[in-house]
């Protein structure tokens, strides 16, 4: 069984993302191949946290065993906590990933169900991306709309296609991905090899 999610992003309702992952993986399998679709720093430490029906966070799923040798609460460490473990044993659909701890800012994360779609050989994999990709800190996403809006400017006065810098690769993680059932067994999103691991 494969596992289907959508990500969310709050501060932009714009930004979608479907992920799938294997029945033998683990929440740092999930962790890995979001830091590498989104670009994030490896070096940060990131979280998932379970969600109740009530959408209050119960447990945390940490990067690393951050707890006392005296402390006899379980805790949920990425690397030791596989996904089917977590969503089909323990029937829990909703979660968040906290990727700028310090202005607690995170992705929301829903599990779809059963990913039922065309067989891959490797996963996870990315179904598609839609929407501007979120900024892993608040100082980065300052920078870029600085560095945006500078750029709308000289584009208006110069004559200057910004696309041109980028070439082909600019729209390369866009794709018209939706996360109904449909567009997810018809194979409407971007080409998968796109994001196929390659190591």
């Amino acid at each position: 069984m494969n596992f289907r999610f959508e990500l969310t992003f709050p501060d932009n309702p714009q930004f979608s993302c479907g992920i799938v992952l294997g029945e033998k993986q683990d929440f740092l399998d999930f962790h890995n191949k979001i830091v590498e679709l989104l670009e994030f720093d490896k070096s940060s430490i990131d979280s998932f946290f379970i969600l109740d029906e009530f959408g209050d966070r119960v447990k945390e799923i940490s990067l690393m065993d951050m707890s006392f040798a005296d402390e006899s609460e379980e805790i949920y460490v990425m690397e030791n906590t596989f996904i089917a473990e977590i969503v089909e044993k323990n029937k829990f659909k909703n979660f968040q990933y906290v990727f700028d701890v310090f202005n607690d800012r995170y992705l929301d994360i829903t599990y779809l169900g059963e990913y039922k779609g065309q067989k891959l050989q490797k996963y996870p994999v990315c179904l598609g991306v839609e929407g501007e990709f979120p900024k892993q800190s608040d100082i980065e996403a300052d920078i870029s709309d600085d560095y945006k809006s500078k750029r709308v400017k000289k584009t208006h006065n110069d004559d200057y296609n910004f696309l041109d810098e980028f070439g082909d690769n600019c729209d390369i993680a866009r794709s018209n991905y939706d996360s109904s059932d449909d567009d997810f067994e018809n194979g409407n999103f971007e080409d998968i090899n796109n994001y196929l691991d390659t190591m």
